[in-house]
């Protein structure tokens, strides 16, 4: 084979290892710039989560605040109205308790309702990091082309 013919070959070979360098380099910036929105995205969906968590707590802390200042209005409405009518012992002890055992059922109701919540936006974020994965693994990384390979590859065209 001519020297000439050798050079085309290896130029050409040359230029395929080029051209698949450049494709695994073009693919490679692809799946980190991919990475890096899906995880631009996951934060921003957490961030969410947790807004609503805060604001669900607080929601929560008001609405056992407003079931204890309703208790306490009951009890001490009952102590008055006994007391005026000159009533006093156990009943009136005991309709007082009956106010502080509605209090009490629905702080932990509200308690368990909070609960309940806070898991739902806990599986919610286990959820988006499994998709944030999923995206980022949904491109293939650039690999490197084997530049022996592509020499065999020459080497057998001539």
């Amino acid at each position: 084979m001519d020297p000439f013919t050798m050079m085309l070959i290896g130029g050409s070979a040359l230029a395929d290892f080029d051209q698949a360098s450049a494709e695994a380099q073009q693919a490679e910036r692809k799946y980190l710039s991919n990475r890096v929105n899906a995880a631009a995205a996951r934060d921003l969906k957490i961030q969410s989560l947790n807004a609503r968590m805060i604001q669900e707590g607080e929601a929560a802390a008001s609405q056992k605040q407003q079931l204890g200042i309703a208790a306490l209005k009951k009890a001490e409405r009952a102590k008055v109205a006994a007391g005026e009518a000159g009533i006093a012992g156990r009943g009136v002890d005991t309709l007082v308790n009956e106010f502080e055992t509605a209090r009490l059922r629905g702080v932990s109701t509200v308690n368990a309702q909070t609960k309940a919540l806070r898991n739902q936006i806990e599986m919610e974020k286990m959820g988006i990091s499994a998709e944030t994965l999923n995206r980022i693994n949904s491109l293939p990384r650039g690999q490197a082309p084997n530049f022996l390979a592509y020499a065999v590859k020459a080497g057998a065209q001539m």
